[in-house]
């Protein structure tokens, strides 16, 4: 196995946004960017942002030989009017990204890397200051820690 980085952490969100029937009929993955929405891009839409958090769990943990674990800490934020479905948004992400996914991992795959668990970190729902076509702008935040083993090769 090569060794995991931030850009195949990031595809492997895109994969997992995509592979989730919850998520993807509130928001198709085409609607999910790395960092900040496109202008012009249609509502509702998501982004997400990437840090890797391994020292607030201990650092990097190395074991004999090539193995070794890092946490990354991924936050969503969800863009919708009051017409967008933030429940099904809310239900989507638990069941892939957080508590309700029906393993440790959840529904998280990430090239090169074994994801040993997934942890909701922080929700957050707030209303942007600007209107868009006379409408309320919701943002809903979802942050994650994933955990994996990844091996240097």
């Amino acid at each position: 196995m090569a060794d995991v980085h931030i850009w195949n952490i990031a595809q492997g969100v895109k994969q997992s946004w995509g592979a989730s029937s919850l998520l993807s009929a509130v928001i198709p993955v085409e609607r999910l960017f790395l960092g900040r929405t496109p202008a012009d891009t249609e509502y509702p839409n998501a982004t997400f942002d990437l840090e890797d958090v391994s020292n607030y769990f201990g650092g990097t943990e190395y074991f004999s030989g090539a193995a070794y674990i890092k946490v990354t800490k991924v936050t969503f934020k969800m863009y919708g009017d009051r017409t967008t479905d933030f429940d099904g948004l809310a239900e989507g992400m638990s069941a892939t990204f957080g508590w309700q996914a029906e393993t440790p991992a959840g529904g998280v795959t990430i090239p090169n890397a074994i994801v040993l668990s997934v942890v909701r970190e922080v929700e957050k729902v707030e209303v942007l200051p600007e209107r868009v076509s006379n409408e309320d702008i919701i943002c809903y935040s979802y942050t994650t820690n994933i955990k994996k083993q990844a091996n240097r090769g």
